[in-house]
């Protein structure tokens, strides 16, 4: 089964950050919608659709998928919308208990949203188009799926991004400080909570603290002295936080 992550025509509601790159890769707490699209569906191979004038940039920082053109092999497909953010419950059963070999096509749509679609023999025009919509499964039986969580508007993605981040840090297990550097005179508040990549840097007289939630800084990722870091949050790679910054 082939995994295809695709815009649609609400994409736009998303700028001006998605002008440089895809929707799938605007993140919501630790993980992009594309990482937790991933993890959620298992897949044999990966498709990401996007808007044309993007595509060079998206198959650049993807090299591990076929950007907008279908694999050869004729497997069936998943679509999934990449504004939709999976989570754990009813609907994400149902999404890949339909995508199965032996399940006959069908649609999952929110009013006029397409969210997700099984087709066993996708169209070989199918993503030859900036947004893919409803009429790509026209004729598909449907399901109502007025419960998906989609990212449609700028502000949903500050929505509960504590929440978001404590979520991601529990699905992605990670745990411990091996590789990192922590210096003598910097404080761990609840350490079991704190999570440093290899190569993340904590400096003398920095604090760390997990008391609220959980702390994941990643590699490369340094908090300077006299800087304080409050969990629930998240430092991407090579992030800096300074005191007072």
């Amino acid at each position: 089964m082939h995994l295809c992550l695709f815009e649609d025509e609400a994409v736009r509601h998303l700028e001006p950050l998605v002008l440089t790159r895809a929707a799938g890769d605007l993140r919501l707490g630790v993980r992009t919608l594309f990482e937790a699209q991933r993890a959620a569906f298992p897949h044999d191979g990966l498709v990401l659709h996007t808007r044309r004038l993007i595509a060079d940039v998206t198959a650049q920082e993807h090299p591990e998928a076929t950007v907008n053109a279908l694999p050869d092999d004729h497997a069936g497909m998943l679509l999934v919308n990449a504004r939709y953010r999976p989570e754990p419950g009813a609907l994400l059963d149902r999404l890949k208990a339909a995508a199965q070999p032996r399940e006959t096509a069908r649609a999952f749509v929110q009013g006029d949203t397409l969210v997700a679609a099984w087709l066993p023999y996708p169209d070989a025009t199918l993503l030859d188009t900036d947004a893919i919509g409803l009429a790509a499964v026209e004729g598909i039986p449907t399901e109502d799926v007025s419960d998906a969580s989609m990212i449609t508007h700028l502000w949903d993605l500050l929505d509960d991004v504590g929440g978001r981040i404590a979520a991601d840090v529990e699905a992605l297990g990670h745990r411990g400080h091996d590789g990192a550097t922590i210096h003598d005179g910097a404080l761990l508040v609840n350490p079991e909570q704190i999570y440093l990549a290899p190569g993340a840097t904590v400096k003398p007289g920095a604090i760390v603290t997990a008391e609220h939630g959980p702390v994941y800084i990643d590699a490369g990722a340094t908090i300077f002295e006299g800087a304080v870091a409050k969990g629930p949050v998240f430092f991407g790679e090579q992030a800096q936080l300074k005191m007072l910054s």
